[in-house]
């Protein structure tokens, strides 16, 4: 946790501040000098006290709140706070991005700043969102409130300086409880109220233990058989119980991190609506069906680094057909299907995780992990025969980590850079692929490869090297910018393969920009 050395007041005295995971703990961010901004991309600001001048403060020239699309969290932390912004309409000051805000902390938060972002805005129960500003109450209704946990009856969600109209209720939900009503205080329509709480949906409440299979731990008093739906408000291992065997799984949004022992053979789908990583300790068999993980938060992380939440981790291991709607491979994952994935696949296999596949087509832009290991039973047709050889792209400056990295095929495997832009994405440079040893036992050729747009793609190779034991060989080539084969942190052999003239071979697909292989150390 990162908090302010006097607990008192800091100043955001350069161009902008970044809140990006974590928590921020102070008394109060001012302007101190020019037009400045603070960034939220996932991170939390909290209150250790209160301030006249407020939380967040503002009064001559422009502050801009910015909230990125992993979003942000105000948590006054117990106390009575205000956000006080100049603002205007042509893009300078207020609270403006492509996220949404949750505003939490058990007190009143009062927003007199203009709010412009798009997301949606989240308030949990204990905490009452204030509105002083037209332009924040109108934007906020529109992209939709949400009451991110379980209220109680009588609890204010919002209020503002003057009456709501009877059509803004249909802008607030709680999906939690769907079937929560609110209505308009007694008193001028000025407040929100929670008015009944009922548990509509049948969600976990672990009411006797944590055991998943007994009736009363279910909010309906009976466990499910289709959808299970679970709900945890502090980090939990629950049982799977000898007769819990639901069709899917759902972790509702606000849920607490969850961990569930025991194996599963029921499943056919599993969504994380949290924005924290949730576990099967068990072994997962998807049997005949595909593996059906649905992330609606979302994940965070850098390209050397885990992602950090919003994952469903499968520490025991997990076995299915096919991978469909999935974005982060956490855990152990088997696929028995003999041609996984296609050409639009993107995937990230996380830290320490395993993706085992009988073939590929085309995957593109695969994030490997530090410490995780692809392995491909199978390779692709050759490339030259109908251009399915198989891909691995690294996309915009996109960093690939493996420690081992095997093939074992006999179709072709091109491994490298991809450049070129894609829905409005530019190219950019140097993409980089780190591995620590490549190895391939098929008679298939072994291209590292960067293709399309500008800049270069460098291919670092540690002191494992590229082992070549059958009759296949290995080639750097381009098209239209440089590739450089590089040691990483040691030297490292190319070769033992028995191709009768080489293993290694130095070429270029269209005969631009360059191709290098450095001996250099680096």
């Amino acid at each position: 946790m990162w908090k302010s050395a006097l607990a008192t007041r800091f100043r955001c005295g350069f161009s902008g501040s970044c809140i990006d995971g974590g928590t921020l703990e102070t008394k109060s961010i001012r302007r101190n000098q020019n037009d400045h901004a603070i960034i939220f991309n996932g991170g939390t600001l909290k209150a250790n006290g209160t301030s006249g001048n407020g939380l967040i403060y503002s009064s001559t020239s422009q502050l801009t709140v910015w909230v990125n699309a992993r979003g942000g969290t105000i948590d006054c932390g117990g106390n009575a706070v205000t956000i006080s912004l100049v603002n205007n309409n042509s893009g300078d000051g207020g609270i403006r991005g492509s996220g949404g805000l949750t505003f939490t902390g058990g007190n009143t938060i009062t927003l007199n700043a203009g709010v412009f972002y798009s997301g949606a805005t989240a308030v949990t129960p204990g905490t009452t969102l204030a509105i002083a500003n037209a332009t924040a109450k109108t934007n906020i209704l529109k992209n939709g409130l949400v009451v991110a946990g379980v209220p109680t009856a009588d609890q204010t969600i919002l209020t503002y300086t003057s009456a709501f109209a009877d059509s803004d209720l249909d802008k607030i939900s709680c999906p939690l409880a769907p079937a929560t009503t609110f209505k308009f205080s007694d008193e001028g329509k000025t407040n929100i109220v929670v008015d009944v709480v009922g548990p509509v949906i049948n969600y976990w409440t672990g009411a006797v233990d944590n055991d998943l299979s007994k009736d009363g731990n279910w909010s309906l008093g009976t466990k499910p058989s289709g959808t299970a739906n679970i709900f945890c408000t502090a980090s939990t291992t629950l049982a799977k119980g000898s007769s819990f065997a639901p069709t899917s799984i759902t972790f509702l949004e606000g849920s607490a991190a969850v961990t569930i022992d025991g194996d599963f053979t029921s499943l056919t789908a599993i969504t994380n609506n949290s924005s924290l990583n949730q576990t099967f300790a068990g072994f997962v068999d998807f049997g005949s069906n595909n593996i059906n993980v649905k992330q609606t938060a979302a994940v965070t992380g850098t390209a050397t680094d885990p992602v950090s939440g919003g994952c469903v981790v499968f520490a025991g291991g997990v076995r299915g057909v096919d991978i469909v709607n999935h974005a982060v491979l956490t855990g152990d994952y088997t696929l028995t299907k003999e041609s996984a994935f296609n050409a639009s696949s993107r995937l990230t296999i996380n830290a320490n995780s395993k993706l085992f596949v009988k073939k590929t087509d085309q995957l593109q832009e695969l994030d490997i992990r530090s410490g995780a290991t692809f392995t491909v039973e199978n390779g692709s047709i050759n490339w030259s025969t109908d251009g399915n050889t198989h891909r691995l792209w690294c996309w915009n400056r996109g960093l690939f980590v493996a420690t081992n990295y095997t093939f074992t095929g006999t179709g072709g495997m091109w491994l490298g850079g991809y450049l070129s832009s894609d829905n409005g994405r530019a190219g950019n440079v140097n993409p980089i692929l780190k591995i620590g040893a490549l190895n391939s036992t098929g008679t298939g050729r072994l291209w590292l490869h960067g293709y399309g747009g500008n800049g270069a793609s460098s291919i670092y190779v540690g002191a494992g090297g590229i082992n070549l034991t059958s009759t296949g060989y290995v080639g750097v080539e381009n098209s239209d910018h440089p590739t450089t084969l590089w040691p990483w942190k040691s030297d490292y052999t190319i070769g033992s393969g028995n191709n009768a003239d080489y293993d290694l071979r130095i070429g270029n697909a269209s005969n631009s920009g360059g191709l290098n292989v450095c001996f250099q150390r680096f």
